[in-house]
């Protein structure tokens, strides 16, 4: 009990300290910006789902805030340095818009993909597993090259590559990061994935956009999906009946459930599913035993996002326990791997970012058929 209360008091100094950094970090830019008179113009759009980063304009610079985790990164993006005021020169320049990049996620090539710019990629960290047609091609053609990951990053061939900047993802990899600088090499971090909000992942597009000077080209791309997305929660909002939903597989005798203001969970609800896990406040993932999800979970309705599975001997051969869901009795069982490849790579996780309104189709097809009589699954399969 202790334990638990100490994770506790744990997790709430984490966020508090979050939004204690993000508030402050606003706040000094803020203070700096009043201070030498620098006079802000109008945005091109606003940034409504997001919570990870901020842009400011200026006449001939933009200052872009990324909050990630514990950590805050500025970016000062323009076409001229000598332009940049002085107190903003110890921030990290990029000079825009951009020509040349390096993404460290396969996730990164769908923000590419929607600006119309995946020939701006020049390098890919997980090459095998991407399953853009156009990037493959270029994979093929030697004009993508695969840059190594993680630990074994190929920093020698970064250098050579000339980029304007890699596309990082995470602050565990400090000391990867720390070599990459020291050699010259501009990272800007991006934080999409912890976005709890499938628009908000999604809105990623208008930060990637300002490095591209692309942001009137996106912007009406952009609100067309959140129309979509606005307008499928529509068609289920006098729905009286929910189905109980459960989520993912057991793992090395672990089951990592998504919390109850996670993503997931937020698809869910709006495609109008209740959730078994709804009442778990965490946005991360939590690691139960077998026993505690087969209590919880066993009479779901519908079970979905099942690992890597496509039959249901898959699904028993990793434990025979599994049988005894109701989801599995009644062959209600769907999972997000329709477009997969045989190369391990698998385009909801690549391009789903950007398609939450396809996503959430699928969804609403598999809870309330009835809504969407022919409609052919997208990213999901009845498996």
């Amino acid at each position: 009990m202790k334990k638990l209360k100490n994770q506790k008091i744990e997790k709430f100094f984490f966020f508090f300290s979050l939004i204690f950094l993000m508030f402050s970090c606003k706040k000094e830019i803020k203070k700096e910006i009043i201070e030498n008179k620098d006079k802000e113009i109008n945005p091109p759009f606003s940034i409504k789902y997001a919570k990870g980063f901020d842009i400011k304009y200026f006449e001939n610079y933009k200052i872009v805030q990324v909050f990630y985790r514990l950590k805050n990164y500025t970016y000062i993006l323009g076409k001229d340095k000598s332009l940049i005021p002085q107190y903003l020169q110890k921030f990290t320049f990029i000079k825009i818009p951009i020509k040349r990049i390096i993404c460290l996620s396969t996730t990164h090539i769908s923000l590419l993909d929607f600006m119309n710019e995946t020939h701006s990629l020049i390098g890919i960290s997980g090459a095998k597993f991407v399953s853009n047609k156009k990037v493959r091609n270029s994979i093929s053609q030697n004009k993508i090259k695969e840059i190594g990951y993680d630990a074994n990053l190929n920093y020698e061939l970064i250098l050579k590559m000339k980029s304007d900047f890699v596309m990082a993802y995470d602050v565990n990899s400090s000391n990867n990061f720390n070599k990459l600088e020291n050699l010259g090499i501009k990272l800007v971090m991006n934080g999409e994935y912890l976005e709890n909000h499938p628009l908000g992942k999604m809105e990623w597009i208008k930060f990637l956009s300002a490095f591209y000077d692309k942001e009137k080209f996106v912007i009406d791309k952009f609100n067309k999906v959140v129309k979509n997305y606005e307008n499928l929660k529509k068609l289920i909002k006098d729905i009286k009946i929910k189905p109980k939903i459960m989520t993912n597989i057991l793992w090395k005798d672990l089951w990592y459930v998504p919390g109850g203001k996670s993503y997931m969970a937020k698809l869910i609800e709006d495609a109008g599913g209740d959730y078994i896990w709804k009442d778990n406040n965490n946005k991360n993932s939590t690691p139960l035993n077998f026993e505690t999800v087969l209590l919880k979970a066993r009479n779901s309705d519908i079970w979905i996002n099942i690992g890597s599975a496509k039959r249901l001997e898959e699904v028993i051969a990793i434990d025979e326990r599994l049988r005894y869901f109701k989801a599995f009795s009644n062959d209600k069982m769907f999972n997000n791997n329709k477009r997969s490849f045989s190369n391990g790579g698998n385009d909801y996780w690549e391009s789903g970012m950007t398609k939450p309104d396809i996503i959430l189709k699928d969804l609403i097809k598999i809870f309330h058929p009835e809504k969407l009589k022919n409609y052919e699954l997208y990213f999901y399969q009845k498996i």
